[in-house]
C-alpha cells in the first residue's frame, strides 16, 4: 500500500510538471518583456578574464535563442562584473549609457530582427546574483532593466524588461592566470 500510495505520488508530481519546467544540464532562461525566453544550451556560458587591476578574474556571461521571440526578436543578454568574483548580489550601476569601468556591473540586451543588429540595451538598473560558483561552473539569478539610446543622446528611446532571470552554464574560457573557485 505504502509503495502504491508514492508512486501515485510520483506520477502526479511528473505529469503536473511542464516540460519547459524541467531543465536538464546547463541553462540561461527569463522573462523579456513578458516572453518567455530560453538560450539554447550551448550557447549559454561564461568567461573569466583576468584583470591585473584587481589581481582578479572578472566575469562575463550570455546566451543566445535561436528562433525570434512573438514580437520578431532574437535576443541575446549578457551581464560582466568587472570585480572579482564571489558568491553574492551584484547591483548594476550605471546611470546612462556607459560601459561598466572597473568595480562595475552592467548587463546587455541585444535584439537582432530579420538578421541585423537592431539595438543594443544597456542596464540602469537590477542585479546578478551568483549562488553557484565553481571551477567550473557559476549559476544564479538575474533581473534588470536595460535602456537604448540613440547616439550622442542620453534620454532613452526604449527599455527591455528581463524578469526571472535563471543561469546555470559552463564556465567556457579562463584568460590571463589559472581560475580557482573561492572557497
Amino acid at each position: 500500500m505504502k509503495q502504491l500510495l508514492i508512486l501515485t505520488l510520483l506520477i502526479f508530481v511528473l505529469f503536473s510538471c511542464k516540460n519547459d519546467d524541467l531543465e536538464g544540464g546547463f541553462y540561461m532562461t527569463a522573462l523579456v518583456n513578458n516572453q518567455k525566453w530560453k538560450s539554447l544550451e550551448h550557447l549559454a556560458g561564461a568567461q573569466l578574464d583576468f584583470s591585473n587591476y584587481a589581481n582578479a578574474h572578472n566575469l562575463l556571461l550570455g546566451g543566445t535563442m535561436e528562433k525570434p521571440l512573438g514580437d520578431g526578436t532574437i535576443y541575446r543578454l549578457s551581464t560582466s562584473i568587472n570585480s572579482p568574483v564571489n558568491k553574492g548580489k551584484y547591483y548594476f550601476n550605471n546611470k546612462k549609457y556607459e560601459s561598466n569601468a572597473i568595480g562595475g556591473v552592467q548587463g546587455n540586451v541585444i535584439g537582432y530582427k530579420n538578421g541585423v543588429d537592431y539595438f543594443n540595451s544597456v542596464t540602469i538598473t537590477g542585479f546578478v546574483e551568483i549562488t553557484i560558483l565553481t571551477d567550473h561552473e557559476v549559476g544564479g539569478n538575474f533581473e534588470y532593466q536595460a535602456v537604448t539610446y540613440n547616439p550622442g543622446s542620453e534620454n532613452g528611446v526604449d527599455t527591455v524588461k528581463v524578469k526571472n532571470g535563471r543561469f546555470y552554464v559552463p564556465i567556457v574560457m579562463v584568460s590571463g592566470r589559472e581560475w580557482k573557485a573561492p572557497k
